[in-house]
């Protein structure tokens, strides 16, 4: 069904918003309205946030433990009632590290020099 509002945001086990994932805030998609801002159909979960539904003020993850939420609003419902979505939650996952440049950094010192393990070296 079309749905005036649809909200993919990451949430704690609490169930407190975290922030909204890229591409994770959408208006006035229709069932068969195929441009680029109508549709929605992934979006992922690369460790940045966003904390306004404009997703202009982005934020890092923190490590823990989360869940995906998605809300969509029902027909002619208000979008400032909370009662008025419909909301899945993905199953309950845990996000360890999310910094690319400390992995990266991680992955390319010598744990024990004379190994002869290949170690990868961006």
């Amino acid at each position: 069904h079309p749905t005036r509002v649809l909200k993919v945001q990451l949430v704690d086990d609490a169930n407190a918003t975290q922030g909204f994932l890229p591409n994770g805030f959408l208006e006035y998609m229709g069932r068969n309205y195929q441009s680029a801002r109508g549709r929605f159909s992934n979006s992922t979960l690369n460790g940045t946030l966003y904390a306004d539904p404009d997703l202009t003020q982005s934020h890092e993850v923190k490590p823990g433990a989360y869940r995906i939420r998605i809300d969509a609003l029902r027909p002619l419902r208000n979008p400032s009632d909370p009662e008025g979505y419909q909301i899945w939650h993905s199953s309950r996952f845990i996000i360890d590290s999310v910094s690319l440049a400390k992995n990266a950094s991680a992955s390319t010192q010598d744990d024990d020099e004379d190994s002869n393990d290949e170690v990868f070296r961006p």
